[in-house]
């Protein structure tokens, strides 16, 4: 009687510092090369209901929104990361030319290919 060995693969690890290096630098390409292909954004904002959050669905409208943000004319840093198994979390502070902000609070669930299946932000913006 033959024995079936039964391979075991680990976990891939989450990039923290090239994913947070791609968010600082506005690459949309880099940054959203960490998503999975089915991956889930959720945003949590000012002028939508908590019931209703913005949301994209896989990683095309998640490119599309990157490449959008990334377009902005403000600064963008990541502050406060932690990482402990498949959650990453971390403060992004957006610095709009006016000095006006919008902080968001992001909590990443990376799945055991090392890819990010859902990002959720909740974010609190200075209105101008």
């Amino acid at each position: 009687m033959a024995q079936h060995q039964q391979t075991i693969i680990p976990p891939r690890t989450f990039d923290l510092q090239g994913f947070t290096a791609a968010v600082r630098a506005k690459d949309a390409d880099r940054w959203s090369d960490y998503f999975d292909e089915d991956a889930e954004w959720l945003e949590f904002r000012h002028d939508q209901p908590p019931s209703h959050p913005h949301r994209m669905q896989g990683n095309i409208a998640i490119h599309a929104g990157l490449r959008s943000v990334c377009a902005g004319d403000y600064g963008m840093e990541v502050e406060d990361t932690a990482m402990s198994g498949p959650n990453v979390w971390f403060r992004l502070v957006l610095t709009r030319p006016d000095g006006s902000r919008v902080l968001e609070h992001v909590h990443l669930a990376v799945a055991d290919n090392g890819l990010i299946h859902r990002q959720t932000d909740i974010e609190a913006w200075d209105l101008t």
